[in-house]
């Protein structure tokens, strides 16, 4: 039985665990700041890249929030217990933050700034170029007027 409003699961012979279905909302890239972009490469004469992130929502930390699933078979747990997830899981409502969470820490990290408040656009300009990066959902296109700093961004991102 599941009670959002309240914040509990109960799983089958189990305690009930809390459950933070409210912080589970991952902004992605607009439409709208989509096709702006692809008409600035187009007009501008930019690189485009795309970039597909394999397994992304495995790389969520689940720091802030206890999850708990039954025993799963082949992990050695007691007899009686449950498991704390460490890390998000795909189907995990949590998962897409979890992973833009990630995501946003490593281009901060890296001198990109957030180009709009949904942090779904980051941008970096040095004297070598420009670099435009557009999340959404579990890729990203990239953009930039000099191919080589792509190049050296791949290979940083590993994609």
């Amino acid at each position: 039985m599941v009670q959002k409003r309240f914040g509990f699961v109960s799983v089958a012979r189990f305690p009930a665990v809390i459950f933070h279905a409210y912080k589970t909302y991952a902004s992605v890239l607009h439409c709208r700041n989509n096709r702006i972009l692809l008409a600035l490469a187009a007009s501008q004469g930019w690189s485009l890249f795309q970039s597909d992130i394999e397994q992304a929502f495995l790389f969520g930390e689940l720091d802030d929030v206890n999850l708990y699933i039954a025993q799963v078979p082949g992990v050695p747990c007691p007899p009686g217990h449950v498991c704390c997830l460490q890390k998000a899981v795909y189907g995990l409502h949590q998962a897409p933050l979890k992973f833009k969470q990630v995501l946003v820490s490593f281009f901060r990290d890296q001198g990109y700034v957030a180009a709009n408040s949904s942090e779904t656009i980051f941008i970096q300009r040095s004297s070598r170029g420009l670099m435009i990066h557009a999340i959404y959902v579990d890729g990203c296109l990239h953009f930039t007027d000099n191919p080589e700093l792509f190049s050296e961004f791949s290979r940083l991102f590993d994609c």
